[in-house]
C-alpha cells in the first residue's frame, strides 16, 4: 500500500501526504453504514445517505445514491401510473426489501 501511495497518489497532492507516508501514520476508517429503517411517507422517498447513513470521510453516500436511484429506475420501469398508490407502495416496498448496503 506505502508503494502505490507513494508512486500513484502522492504526485498529485501535497508534500505533506509525503511526509505522513515516510513517518507511517497512515490510518484507514471502516466503511459502516448505520441501519435504517423505512417510514412510508406519501410523496416522497429517502435515497443515499438519507436513507442509510455512511461516515462522511468515506464518500459513500453519493455512490450509494446513485445506486439506489438505479434500482428504483429499474423497479418503477413497469409501473404505469404512478397516481396508483397502492400499487406504487408495493413497488417501494420492494425497493427496501432490494436495496443492498453499497
Amino acid at each position: 500500500m506505502a508503494k502505490y501511495l507513494k508512486t500513484v497518489v502522492a504526485p498529485q497532492l501535497h508534500n505533506a501526504f509525503m511526509a505522513a507516508v515516510e513517518k507511517g501514520s497512515i490510518r484507514t476508517m471502516q466503511n459502516r453504514s448505520m441501519a435504517a429503517n423505512p417510514v412510508p411517507t406519501p410523496g416522497a422517498i429517502l435515497l443515499g445517505d438519507a436513507f442509510n447513513m455512511r461516515h462522511p470521510l468515506t464518500g459513500g453516500g453519493m455512490t450509494v445514491a446513485l445506486s439506489d436511484i438505479v434500482l428504483l429506475r429499474d423497479l418503477l420501469r413497469p409501473l404505469r401510473d404512478l397516481n396508483d398508490v397502492p400499487t406504487l407502495c408495493n413497488y417501494l416496498e420492494s425497493f427496501y426489501t432490494l436495496r443492498k448496503p453499497v
